[in-house]
């Protein structure tokens, strides 16, 4: 950490010395807010899922190269909609397995960085995960359904505002389906979500 504040760090994608993520390399990602309808949730997500993106979350999460979030929050607020600019942002949490391993929410970071950098978001991290579940990105979209069922618990209140569930990647949406079920069990409907990139589907143009 001492070395952290010591010495400038390079960028995660191009290696140059200064920052986390440099302000061109933040710039070729585009993340911009795109609308995203995913029955019974509409939501947005900021980038489309490549070798960056991939890179990004897996040195977020894998590695703890959580110095990047800053910058990155910072990015996807300056397409944030008008309709967010209140809103009670729920991380969806990983499993328990993964994190006792990290020892950190990669989610519940990024949620914070996001409501440091803005005016009308909080924090509101009351979904709990409730059982042990495989890795989905060696599982089919039926398995990830089977495998994300029950898994998630509310705990906790949210006082008024908009709920937005907060993910890194979107790919079958059976993780945010999943959440959904737990809030509208706990009477919490009407949640949208927001993710950082989105395995664009296969069937799409």
């Amino acid at each position: 950490m001492l070395l952290d504040i010591l010495l400038p760090s390079p960028c995660l994608l191009c290696s140059k010395i200064g920052k986390p993520i440099c302000f061109s390399c933040i710039t070729k990602l585009q993340l911009k807010g795109t609308h995203v309808k995913l029955e019974p949730l509409t939501g947005l997500a900021f980038s489309e899922y490549s070798d960056e993106t991939a890179l990004i979350v897996n040195s977020i999460k894998e590695k703890g190269f959580t110095a990047a979030l800053d910058s990155l929050a910072k990015a996807m607020l300056e397409s944030w909609p008008e309709q967010w600019a209140v809103a009670n942002l729920v991380p969806i949490p990983s499993s328990p397995e993964n994190q006792r391993k990290r020892g950190f929410s990669h989610t519940l970071l990024w949620a914070r960085a996001l409501a440091k950098n803005s005016r009308g978001l909080k924090v509101t991290p009351i979904l709990v995960s409730t059982k042990s579940r495989k890795d989905q990105a060696q599982l089919n979209p039926d398995q990830r359904l089977t495998n994300m069922a029950q898994a998630f618990t509310v705990k906790g209140q949210i006082k008024a505002g908009p709920i937005l569930l907060l993910d890194d990647v979107l790919t079958t949406g059976a993780t945010l389906g999943a959440a959904e079920t737990a809030l509208a069990g706990a009477g919490l409907k009407g949640a949208s979500f927001c993710v950082f990139t989105r395995v664009k589907p296969r069937n799409t143009l």
